[in-house]
C-alpha cells in the first residue's frame, strides 16, 4: 500500500498544479485532501494523516495490467487483524442486496475495535461516478469521509482511492479503512 500512495501523492502533486482541476480539488473531502497532500505511512499499521495519527486496515489491493507481474494482482482478504482493529468480509447476500438504490455494487464489513462492533460499506471505485483529477497521462480518483454506516465515537472513516492510465488497461485500486487515535 505505501509505494500504491506514493505513486497516487505524486500524481496528486501534478494534477493539483493543473488549472483544469480546480473543480475536482475542490469538491474533495477534507481526508481526501489530506490523505494524497499530507500523509506519511509509519508503520505496516499507522498512518500520519495531517496532524491526526490513525491505525489503518487494507482491505483490499489491485493492480491492473501491471508491466512488472503476469496479469493482474489481487489482494482482499475475507479477515483483516491490525492491533486492537477486526475487520471482516460480510458476504454478500442477494436477498437484502448488496447494491446500492441505483444498482452500483458494494461490499460491506463487520468492523470490531475493542468491544464494540459496527459495520463499513464500501463501493467499488470503478463503478462510483466520481469526477476525477487529469495528471499527464493518468486519471487519479479518490472518495474518502467518514463512514456514515459507523456510530463509534466517529473515528471511523474510509478511503478509496485510485490511478490509471489513459488508453491502456493499467492501474491500481487501494481500499482502507482508518481509526483515528485519540
Amino acid at each position: 500500500m505505501k509505494d500504491e500512495l506514493e505513486e497516487a501523492k505524486a500524481l496528486y502533486r501534478v494534477a493539483a498544479s493543473k488549472k483544469e482541476n480546480e473543480n475536482v480539488l475542490r469538491s474533495l473531502s477534507n481526508i481526501s485532501r489530506l490523505f494524497l497532500g499530507d500523509s506519511t505511512v509509519i508503520n505496516e499499521t499507522t498512518i500520519r494523516i495531517g496532524n491526526a495519527t490513525y491505525d489503518y486496515v487494507v482491505l483490499s489491493v489491485y493492480d491492473y495490467k501491471d508491466p512488472h507481474c503476469e496479469g493482474d494482482v489481487k489482494f482482499s482478504p475475507d479477515i483483516v487483524k491490525v492491533n486492537d482493529v477486526t475487520v471482516r468480509l460480510i458476504p454478500s447476500n442477494w436477498t437484502r442486496g448488496t447494491a446500492t438504490y441505483s444498482g452500483i455494487p458494494y461490499s460491506t464489513y463487520a468492523v470490531e475495535i475493542g468491544n464494540e462492533t459496527c459495520t463499513a460499506g464500501f463501493t467499488e471505485l470503478s463503478t462510483l461516478i466520481l469526477p476525477y483529477l487529469r495528471a499527464g497521462d493518468y486519471i487519479l480518483l479518490i472518495n474518502g469521509g467518514k463512514d456514515r454506516l459507523c456510530r463509534m465515537q466517529g473515528s471511523l472513516y474510509t478511503v478509496h482511492f485510485g490511478f490509471f492510465k489513459r488508453g491502456t488497461e493499467e492501474g491500481k485500486e487501494v481500499s482502507l479503512l482508518l481509526v483515528k487515535r485519540e
